[in-house]
């Protein structure tokens, strides 16, 4: 069984019109196809896996994932032949199938410290779906595979790309963008720990991702990728988190008038679903609030229905979804055909980290955000004058001492896992790990 080959007929969605289709089929037709590795065969790569078969001049050359009944599982969905697609459970494999490129679809910092050593060692570009991974390293990963001649990016079809995507399109068109974020829920400590034992009692298998979006820990960790390519930072630790309606944000996501929340511009936060009527909000999307002194074309947008402040100086502009790795393939094409990346960081704006989730003592290996811990977002200079540790690398570290619940760890505070590649990043033996 073979990989399937897209038609390119008029209605099967791909027209050669696109500089992007055109260039991809060019290549198809001259044997040249570019060679395409999965790592992490959950959701969302299985959601890529079979979209990628349907666009012309790419393969997907290699599936690891360390469940290898999941990967041959999602090889067979996929319509992909065993002569086409290596399946592997180890990270040697990718290297035998010679990649062009990478995606990371794992959720861990120590995975995608050790995929960014394979895309350096191969070479081949990096598409990064593990926030995790990118909030924690992504700008030592960055500066690296760059002076190496490789794209770095984080992936349209994940939220943070498609925020900085929005971000980026409406500075192109002369907005200044205030504020940039995500819409999610978000509960009070309390409820979200009564929510897990809820789920428990349920039977339900509660998954570190799970326990990570109710503490708040991704949400914090999702957005601090977006600030980390936008050079913005929270408002405040944490950041507020608001309940608002569509037509509210505007008004009160903005600095300059007595409604506004926030104390500066250039800043990331997220709208919390919470409370507020489903119709009101969008938990898939992103949006970013602008400002503009051209009233001419303030009050025109409004008048076409955008959603504009009470001054005519604020809009909300938002994309209301994300299509997972169904869209991941605009990340994978723009690196491969342009060198660019859809989004990347730049700098380290901002941190996420570690806050303890109860009393924890001495002696205590922590097992990291979700279970003891949970992520905070702060400004990356607050981060460094107080020792603070991310949470992309506080599991398996040891307390030094007994904490409290509530405490931002410091770097006093652990002893952290000196064998794991993202702490090698963050470090002085950085060197050893790419």
């Amino acid at each position: 069984m073979h990989q399937r080959s897209p038609k390119y007929s008029q209605n099967s969605g791909l027209t050669k019109s696109n500089e992007t289709i055109r260039r991809l089929s060019e290549r198809a037709e001259a044997g040249l196809i570019f060679r395409i590795a999965l790592i992490g065969a959950g959701v969302y790569g299985r959601t890529l896996a079979c979209q990628l078969t349907r666009v012309p001049g790419l393969k997907l050359a290699c599936i690891c994932d360390r469940d290898l009944r999941r990967a041959y599982e999602l090889r067979t969905e996929a319509g992909i032949g065993a002569a086409d697609c290596l399946v592997t459970d180890a990270f040697v494999g990718v290297r035998e199938a010679a990649p062009d490129l990478i995606v990371d679809c794992t959720g861990s910092p120590a995975a995608g410290a050790r995929i960014a050593r394979i895309a350096c060692e191969l070479p081949a570009h990096l598409i990064m779906v593990n926030a995790e991974a990118d909030a924690c390293i992504g700008p030592e990963i960055a500066t690296r595979l760059e002076s190496r001649g490789k794209v770095y990016s984080l992936a349209d079809g994940d939220q943070p790309s498609l925020a900085v995507g929005l971000a980026d399109w409406a500075a192109e068109i002369g907005l200044s963008v205030v504020t940039a974020g995500k819409w999610t829920d978000a509960w009070k400590q309390e409820t979200a720990a009564e929510l897990e034992a809820s789920w428990h009692d349920a039977g339900r298998v509660v998954s570190d991702t799970d326990r990570m979006f109710l503490d708040g820990t991704k949400a914090n960790i999702e957005l601090a990728c977006i600030a980390n390519c936008l050079g913005f930072v929270p408002d405040r630790p944490g950041m507020h988190g608001p309940s608002y309606a569509l037509a509210d944000i505007p008004e009160y996501l903005r600095t300059g008038v007595p409604s506004a929340i926030l104390s500066r511009t250039g800043v990331v936060d997220y709208i919390n679903c919470v409370g507020v009527p489903r119709e009101q909000v969008h938990p898939g999307g992103v949006f970013v609030v602008v400002q503009s002194d051209n009233a001419a074309g303030m009050e025109v947008m409004a008048r076409k229905g955008n959603i504009v402040s009470d001054d005519y100086t604020h809009m909300l502009l938002y994309r209301p979804f994300h299509l997972l790795g169904v869209e991941t393939l605009r990340s994978i094409t723009r690196a491969l055909l342009f060198g660019q990346p859809t989004a990347a960081p730049k700098m380290r704006a901002v941190d996420v980290v570690a806050v303890t989730k109860k009393a924890l003592a001495a002696g205590h290996v922590l097992a990291g955000p979700g279970h003891d811990v949970r992520g905070e977002i702060h400004a990356a200079p607050d981060v460094e004058a107080e020792s603070f540790v991310p949470v992309g690398i506080a599991a398996g570290a040891v307390l030094r001492c007994d904490v409290e619940a509530g405490v931002r760890l410091r770097h006093d505070m652990v002893r952290l896992d000196a064998d794991d590649p993202a702490v090698m990043l963050r470090t002085d033996a950085e060197a050893r790990t790419i």
